[in-house]
């Protein structure tokens, strides 16, 4: 292996440790030591990657996650140690919060404040932030909806909507679409584990090609780590993706093509 990529992997190893223990990852003969969360970035970056430009997105769940002082400063310092190794980081907004209603619905209910602190945090941590809600791939009118999606088609795909499987197809694809010369790393961040397991059981209706998504799960002891493995994208990207949100018959909504787990 070459001197300075081990030099970087060894560094890089050491660079952060918000979760217990290690994963061992043989690397080409030799063994290294790596934090869970950080393997997959490295290994994307430092070896596969042939374009310059490389885009860190993070999609920021809200509640339960990004709602304490704690989960906020435990996810910015994650960000900003691997930020080094990408030209651009851009921050979206991953709660189910996607309208103003819901926001103050839920603020009123919790008690924890407005979801709009993601996009002040990454503001002042000088990241970019993407104002692009699902609601946004349909609603066109000046007003405002009350929900994300249309009330009676919600009903009609509660699985689907209820583990944010068409929020986090609607980001990446909007992503692709707006950053597609940049080699994407697409991250998913919520404290949910059976939000994340249902995406990463179904990264094959998700996930567009040239992008490559993690799950990091932020558990009850703050800590953040991948949960599971990361994904390369192999769905062909549809300029027409945007009618697959509102379309029953659509891969994304098909009772054949999404997998459930309930264990």
């Amino acid at each position: 292996m070459n001197k300075l990529i081990f030099k970087t992997l060894y560094e890089y190893s050491l660079s952060l440790v918000y979760s217990s223990g290690y994963n061992s990852l043989i690397l080409l003969g030799l063994l290294t030591i790596v934090p869970p969360m950080t393997y997959s970035f490295y290994l994307r970056h430092s070896l596969f990657s042939k374009n310059n430009k490389k885009l860190l997105v993070v999609s920021i769940d809200y509640d339960g996650t990004f709602d304490t002082q704690e989960g906020e400063m435990v996810i910015i310092n994650w960000i900003k140690s691997v930020s080094k190794h990408y030209n651009d980081v851009l921050i979206l907004n991953g709660s189910a919060r996607q309208t103003h209603y819901l926001d103050q619905f839920n603020q009123f209910h919790n008690q924890n404040g407005s979801v709009n602190k993601i996009k002040m945090s990454a503001q002042q941590h000088q990241f970019k932030f993407d104002n692009f809600r699902l609601q946004n791939t349909w609603c066109h009118d000046k007003e405002e909806p009350k929900y994300s999606l249309p009330e009676s088609f919600i009903q009609l795909v509660q699985v689907v909507h209820e583990y944010k499987l068409d929020l986090i197809y609607a980001q990446m694809h909007h992503i692709y679409e707006s950053y597609q010369e940049n080699s994407i790393d697409f991250v998913f961040i919520d404290d949910r584990e059976d939000i994340l397991r249902h995406i990463n059981h179904n990264t094959d209706i998700l996930v567009p090609e040239h992008i490559s998504l993690t799950c990091m799960i932020f558990d009850d002891f703050s800590a953040l780590k991948v949960y599971g493995l990361p994904s390369e994208g192999k769905l062909k990207f549809n300029p027409s993706w945007r009618n697959n949100i509102l379309d029953i018959e659509s891969p994304l909504h098909s009772n054949h093509n999404i997998k459930l787990k309930t264990c």
